[in-house]
């Protein structure tokens, strides 16, 4: 057989080439997922990983995430990962109208997947940029187009882009929005946050200097109750505060005996037929208004969730405690719902308690967990707290 007519490639050699394209994504997905579960990488260094790492998987020289201006008609690079020979750097704005590409896909919030753009749509074609191949997907927040995440060469593709290549690629732009999203959504609730304490902070400061001025002898029971309830007031918008702006928050911690803790916590939730049962002696590293709060919704969800009688354990766990009740319990289906701001089976019930015990927990970034308890009521389990041993 002449050199002519020798085929291209063995059975053999097809079979390792596509066995190493495999091991290929399948690297690029480990990588990818690593980095979006890295609690310590901020969402810029995300972005900028994310962006090396798909560029990498479905070989193309430039990748972007950016954001459109549209009233503006600009085109904001936000995050850049391009060859080290070429001047495009975070922040760069240009007219919309000069990336052709880019400005299809947020005009269609579609995918645009080009291997040669001058072949494929010369429509498309920009002459300043000169982009050959173009793969982007549209990143939206609140609904509404925010950029796009985009990957491009200025060389058309001797290969097309795969179904895997666009599905990696418009994956990870909806993680982006996501994100951007609850991002959005933290910078509200912190905003809200911070002009609800500001409102009730004058009055409660106008309530305190009344209360002080109270002549006690008069009635005493009533003078305590009314400076204890302004104390809970101020004690909850702090609370909310903290709650709030998690990300950059500063703690006051300080030793907090855990089995005190409950127990002032019982005091204002106790019933005559309830009971609390404290098994621990171990103390932690919190701000003890913050541990009585975050105990005195666990203990307030076992008493009204559950029967009247109802006994609550506090006790330990390797590395933290674990509030458990022998109620009702909460069925599987239902234990993310619980969580969520506004849900409650009450009448009169707020649906805050538990989301402030998730969110509490969130802050000091222990982990934590709700299961059935032995005696089939609720469990729920909290670990990595720090101990006043291990500061």
């Amino acid at each position: 057989m002449s050199d002519q007519e020798q085929p291209d490639s063995s059975p053999a050699d097809t079979s390792t080439t596509e066995a190493s394209r495999l091991r290929s994504r399948e690297r690029a997905m480990r990588r990818a997922y690593k980095i979006i579960a890295d609690p310590d990488r901020s969402f810029s260094q995300q972005i900028e990983e994310l962006l090396q790492v798909v560029r990498e998987a479905i070989g193309t020289d430039y990748a972007t995430v950016s954001r459109v201006h549209q009233d503006a008609d600009q085109y904001i690079f936000e995050t850049v990962d391009v060859p080290d020979d070429v001047d495009l750097q975070s922040g760069f704005t240009v007219p919309l109208a000069e990336l052709p590409n880019c400005a299809h896909v947020v005009e269609t919030e579609q995918t645009l997947v080009l291997e040669d753009v001058e072949a494929e749509a010369p429509e498309l074609a920009d002459p300043t940029w000169g982009i050959s191949c173009y793969l982007g997907a549209p990143v939206t927040v609140d609904g509404d187009i925010y950029g796009t995440f985009c990957f491009y060469g200025m060389e058309p593709r001797s290969e097309e882009f795969s179904d895997w290549d666009v599905t990696f690629v418009e994956l990870l732009s909806n993680w982006v929005s996501s994100e951007l999203d609850r991002q959005r959504q933290n910078d509200r609730l912190e905003s809200f946050a911070s002009l609800l304490a500001h409102e009730l902070r004058n009055p409660l400061t106008i309530g305190q200097m009344y209360c002080n001025e109270l002549p006690a002898e008069t009635a005493p029971d009533a003078v305590d109750y009314i400076t204890e309830s302004f104390d809970r007031i101020e004690e909850l918008i702090d609370i909310l505060l903290v709650i709030a702006r998690r990300t950059d928050v500063s703690i006051d911690r300080e030793a907090v005996e855990l089995a005190d803790a409950a127990t002032e916590a019982w005091a204002t939730v106790a019933t005559d037929e309830a009971d609390l049962v404290v098994e621990t002696d171990q103390v932690i590293e919190a701000d003890p208004v913050h541990v009585q709060h975050f105990l005195d919704n666990l203990f307030s969800n076992a008493v009204e969730h559950g029967s009247s009688d109802v006994t609550i354990h506090v006790g330990d766990l390797p590395t933290g405690f674990y509030v458990a009740d022998d109620g009702s319990g909460i069925s599987e289906e239902k234990r993310g719902q619980v969580f969520q701001a506004g849900y409650t089976t009450e009448v009169n019930g707020t649906g805050l308690g538990l989301t402030f015990v998730a969110e509490l927990a969130n802050t000091y970034e222990w982990d934590w967990r709700l299961v059935e308890s032995d005696d089939g009521g609720a469990r729920f389990e909290f670990e990595g707290v720090q101990r006043v041993s291990e500061a």
